[in-house]
């Protein structure tokens, strides 16, 4: 194909001008380190050949980001001309390499651009001129070459620092692209070998719930738009949290379904046909709202055990309700589900069933924390163990043994992979750290964040005159593969037990207990601390707490958050906390103050609560032999002050015996949309060891809500 028909064809009239720059740039290893910069050539500009061989895919192959590093599945990069399917032309991006120095993926986006590939070539049998010719221009014959369109990467400002340049953005942390552009106007392109491509990149690939937080940035018109790309933005744009948002945006606070007629009222006073249109929207999505408790589907399991257990399941549902994490009772294993297509597709066993003849080994805790720095989707999980010792078991306050007790901490990685079957999340092992706490009581909480992680338990005394109190103690997983760790420890004496831990940021540790919120600094040196400089041991001033009296109970409160706020369910109701974050922590005699969401008339013993789900906006409860209900709240506007609307209350049905002290976990979209779902996994029968449900024998229900 001729120069000027591949430009033709391909509709590039740059095409002949990128070449004659392309040749005058090249360098003596035909490395290209820059795309865009003055047009030195000319449409009537002459080349010494005439004639290209072109294709319209790329097959390109990678290895994982994550240890062991194994080689990906192929991803086809296509570069198809505009045709009556593709009337714009059907082309792909990916990741380029315009600095030899800098790594895919180890350095980020330093030294690499974000392009579409339009034109795949290469020139065909090379003239006498070009054949004889030394380097740098034999680099001309014997590489692919691409024509590529680059993106620019907005500038955004560091969270921590201020400082502007090329940052993620704060709510999603993803890079905001635009195209490139001359002063004229024209969309910047250039010619690159095409071996500086390093990976495929497309939208459409982000995991449902960074797609979401995508969409709660975006103008009413453009979601109506990306409504009409595909069935799978279709049912995003469904999603109950965007239209939640538009309210927020159009009242300056959450209105919610029994006030509909103001919503009616206001759109008959507007013109605007996009407004119109998100008043049917927002109405039709509140509408619907009649919640009816049924099994929607579960999943068997029946195997035998020879031990009677009381504790619960644990489960977990991430990546906008792809996967479900869920463990049985035994807590011996993890077991990874597709609910897409309803499937078992990963089964981690976690340790022995049984340890030195004694009890069945059991952990006691998990984490969980996405890794949205990931070039793919994934999270970590670390689980702590606590084993027995020689004298007694382990689990279980009434059964203390007299003597040192071993925890076990660990830590998994789990990552979407593509495979010959399908889509799956594997779970590959990164470290386990070990140790023996003398007097410790009872393990009470866990929590992970990227390279940290910190466990707490407690040490109650028997005996009148000492006092009980919490340890905690947060790891630095250090090393290529976090095989290595340093430790800081410190405690502290808490007026109820037990607590609930949570690592906010590199150098912050919540503590929550039914007294209150206590905000712990973990001062260390910048980087990743080295052994033998382990993090340093919080000062007793370097903490604030907010005072609440929260009175009747000593089992610890249910806690949620999001980037700003802290949502704690107690016994007497649902209080949230607005907190400093990132920066600086206020004054030591600062107090924070807490906000009342929601307040029960008569308090409700944490222990009788069978389980709940806590979110920044909606509560699920569901007390024990009692009616299950949904609640939702508001936060204060902007002066402080509470909207004139109560937060309304949904009755969601009583739940059979099976279903007491279950665990649950929520799905903002299930397997459909204008669905909102909540998975419960129910505990053992005492008498018989097996699991229990009231539909076909099933070992955990799905309860929808319409």
């Amino acid at each position: 194909m001729s120069v000027d028909a591949a430009a033709s064809l391909f509709n590039l009239p740059d095409l002949r001008p990128s070449l004659v720059d392309y040749l005058h740039r090249l360098q003596p290893d035909g490395f290209v380190t820059n795309i865009g910069g003055r047009r030195l050539g000319r449409v009537d500009s002459h080349l010494p050949f005439t004639h290209l061989e072109v294709w319209k895919k790329l097959r390109l192959q990678t290895k994982a980001y994550h240890f062991p590093h194994g080689l990906l599945p192929p991803v086809t990069v296509n570069a198809e001309p505009p045709s009556s399917n593709w009337p714009q032309g059907h082309i792909d991006s990916v990741i380029l390499n315009m600095d030899s120095s800098q790594k895919w993926p180890m350095s980020g986006i330093n030294g690499h651009v974000v392009a579409d590939i339009v034109l795949i070539f290469r020139l065909v049998t090379p003239p006498p001129a070009l054949a004889e010719a030394q380097p740098p221009e034999r680099h001309v014959t014997d590489r692919f070459l691409s024509y590529v369109k680059r993106y620019d990467i907005i500038t955004q400002s560091d969270i921590n620092t201020g400082i502007r340049g090329q940052f993620p953005e704060s709510s999603s942390s993803l890079y905001t692209l635009k195209k490139g552009k001359r002063t004229s106007g024209e969309v910047i392109g250039d010619i690159v070998p095409l071996d500086q491509s390093r990976k495929a990149i497309t939208l459409l690939t982000l995991p449902d719930d960074v797609l979401l937080h995508l969409f709660l940035h975006l103008p009413l018109p453009d979601i109506l738009v990306l409504r009409q790309c595909c069935r799978r933005l279709q049912m995003l744009s469904y999603s109950d949290i965007i239209w939640q948002s538009i309210l927020h945006a159009i009242f300056g606070h959450l209105i919610f379904y029994p006030q509909l007629k103001r919503l009616a009222s206001w759109a008959t006073q507007h013109d605007d046909p996009y407004e119109a249109t998100a008043t049917r929207l927002i109405q039709s999505e509140l509408g619907w709202k009649h919640p009816r408790a049924h099994i929607l589907r579960g999943i068997s399991d029946n195997r035998e055990s020879n031990r009677v257990f009381w504790s619960k399941a644990w489960i977990k549902v991430i990546n906008g309700g792809r996967w479900m994490l869920w463990s049985p009772p035994e807590r011996d294993r993890l077991m990874v589900y597709d609910l897409h297509q309803m499937r078992l597709i990963n089964e981690v066993l976690l340790g022995p069933k049984y340890e030195n003849g004694q009890a069945i080994r059991m952990f006691e805790h998990v984490a969980v924390q996405v890794d949205y720095s990931s070039p793919g989707f994934s999270i970590h999980l670390a689980f702590l163990w606590f084993s027995s010792s020689p004298t007694g078991i382990a689990w279980g306050v009434s059964n203390i043994p007299q003597g040192n007790r071993k925890w076990v901490i660990q830590v998994y990685r789990l990552v979407e992979e593509e495979r010959s079957s399908g889509a799956s999340l594997y779970a590959h092992p990164i470290t386990t750290i070990e140790g023996l706490t003398p007097g410790c009581s009872q393990i009470v909480d866990i929590s992970v964040n990227g390279h940290l992680v910190a466990c707490a338990w407690q040490k109650i005394s028997f005996h009148h005159d000492r006092e009980d109190y919490t340890q905690v103690e947060v790891f630095s997983l250090q090393g290529s593969s976090f095989t290595q760790h340093s430790k800081s420890t410190f405690s502290f004496h808490l007026v109820q037990c037990p607590v609930k831990i949570h690592l906010l940021t590199d150098n912050q540790v919540v503590v929550c207990n039914s007294s209150g919120l206590y905000i712990f600094d973990i001062p260390h040196p910048t980087g990743m601390p080295l052994p033998s400089h382990p993090l340093n041991v919080i000062a007793p001033t370097s903490r604030y707490i907010f005072p609440v009296q929260f009175r009747g109970s000593v089992s610890p409160p249910h806690l949620s958050h999001d980037a700003a706020h802290f949502v704690m369910l107690f016994s007497t109701g649902i209080y949230g906390l607005v907190i400093p974050y990132p920066g600086p922590h206020p004054a030591v005699d600062h107090q924070l103050e807490a906000i009342e969401l929601v307040l029960f008339k008569n308090p409700i013993p944490m222990d009788s609560i069978g389980c709940a789900r806590i979110g920044i906006h909606k509560a699920y409860i569901w007390p024990e032999g009692q009616e299950g209900f949904a609640l939702t709240y508001v936060w204060p506007d902007a002066d402080g002050l509470f909207p004139n609307s109560s937060p309304a209350a949904e009755c969601l049905g009583r739940l059979s015996n099976s279903f007491a002290n279950a665990s649950i976990t929520t799905t903002p979209y299930g397997w459909g949309y204008k669905n909102q779902k909540v998975i419960l996994a129910p505990h053992l029968d005492e008498m018989s060891g097996r699991l229990l449900s009231h539909v076909n024998n099933r070992g955990w229900g799905s309860i929808e809500f319409r």
